[in-house]
């Protein structure tokens, strides 16, 4: 549960400065009542809002609050904390599918009603229904691509945390296959994030969803300055490196690594075949079991 209170800002409210924390938190939407012409200005001294703190409550979330609260003030949908992390941010790094399926479709629904720069609904009927989706689209995926001040997307944050896989495949789901995602401020793209942190199932939805060009197997990343397959070696986790193994192979690319935990080429190869013989020692041993 959040401990950071949050209050009414609004100059003219006649309730300013009203404590709504715990309002916020279960998801009581009655008690807004008095404040829904102006429920952006309802923040912490941190910069969440009323989303930021119902989804950061690590209770049962409730997903007819939340689309009260969008329908209400449809800006809140993507307004940024003061780490720069929206609402789907929060459910990626709790791993919340449903909200993340729920903020999606709220966006889609409302493309023709967010408007950052005024909290009006703008209500527009569209001749085109062709254009229309693709204005749907373009609304869906300006939320999914949002970076906060690490230079992360909600995918960079669900790609380290293997509890977020349903948030990736609903992010994924929604994106442009052929959109590379850019490296967050460390120098740090969603796959190699999840190879990084060991997140197994992650990382083959990724190489199953992702484009060649997303992939991009022979960049360096990180700290170390290592491509994805010299981290998952780094690693030394079997089934990470079997898929990575079998990935790198289908490109056929290979380049020589300077970082720390690969001191020559001939090291590097040798802990590959280190690793493909365990791998297919361990599936061998599965077989026979």
């Amino acid at each position: 549960m959040s401990t950071a209170s949050i209050k009414c800002y609004h100059r003219i409210c006649p309730h300013r400065g009203d404590n709504l924390t715990e309002a916020a938190e279960r998801g009581r939407f009655d008690r807004f009542n008095e404040h829904l012409d102006h429920l952006d200005f309802i923040v912490a001294p941190n910069g969440n809002t009323i989303l930021h703190i119902h989804l950061s409550r690590q209770r049962e979330i409730s997903t007819d609050f939340i689309e009260q609260v969008v329908l209400q003030c449809p800006r809140l949908l993507s307004q940024e904390n003061f780490d720069g992390n929206t609402p789907l941010h929060i459910a990626a790094s709790h791993g919340y599918t449903h909200v993340a399926e729920e903020l999606i479709r709220l966006a889609e629904a409302l493309h023709d009603a967010l408007d950052t720069r005024t909290r009006e609904v703008a209500i527009n009927i569209l001749q085109n229904e062709v254009e229309a989706a693709e204005r749907a689209k373009r609304a869906v995926r300006e939320m999914l691509r949002k970076v906060n001040q690490e230079g992360e997307t909600a995918l960079h944050v669900a790609a380290r945390n293997g509890r977020s896989l349903g948030v990736l495949k609903a992010i994924l789901s929604n994106e442009d296959r052929q959109f590379a995602y850019p490296v967050n401020n460390l120098r740090e793209s969603p796959l190699y994030l999840a190879v990084d942190n060991t997140c197994t199932t992650i990382v083959a939805e990724l190489l199953n969803n992702l484009s060649s060009q997303s992939l991009e197997y022979d960049r360096r990343y990180g700290h170390y300055g290592e491509t994805v397959l010299h981290t998952a070696v780094r690693r030394w986790d079997t089934g990470l490196s079997e898929i990575a193994i079998a990935a790198w192979l289908s490109t056929k690319i290979f380049v020589p690594c300077s970082c720390s935990s690969c001191k020559s080429d001939k090291i590097f190869f040798n802990q590959i075949a280190w690793l493909t013989a365990a791998v297919a020692a361990t599936n061998s041993a599965s077989a026979v079991d």
